[in-house]
């Protein structure tokens, strides 16, 4: 932009699976997370967060929606789910799934 060229920007959230299909990225943070968690067969006490889930599909329809509009040109959007999953909600399903979870303490 500073150059002159005709740029937009797009500031998304963390993008999780295909509403369709669930195919996604497993080696981010979310995904590595959870692996790690499941792995270790322990959750960290007091392990807070919250996850701002935005589907695949739909981010990229609404980028290619966005930048369809000739009024979108140079601007700054930002792609926010204000529903959020938390890391308990997470832990709480891998524990119906079957995950044996045990809570650690900090001094475990």
């Amino acid at each position: 932009r500073e150059r002159g060229l005709p740029v937009s920007v797009y500031r998304v959230d963390v993008i999780s699976g295909d509403q369709v299909n669930g195919a996604c990225q497993t080696r981010d943070f979310v995904w590595l997370t959870l692996k790690g968690l499941v792995q270790s067969g322990a959750v960290p006490s007091g392990s807070g967060g919250r996850f701002h889930l935005l589907p695949v599909d739909y981010v990229s329809g609404a980028i290619t929606a966005l930048s369809a509009l000739p009024a979108s040109d140079g601007g700054t959007f930002h792609l926010f789910n204000q529903s959020s999953l938390s890391l308990a909600d997470c832990v709480r399903r891998l524990r119906d799934l079957g995950y044996g979870l045990r809570d650690l303490d900090h001094g475990s």
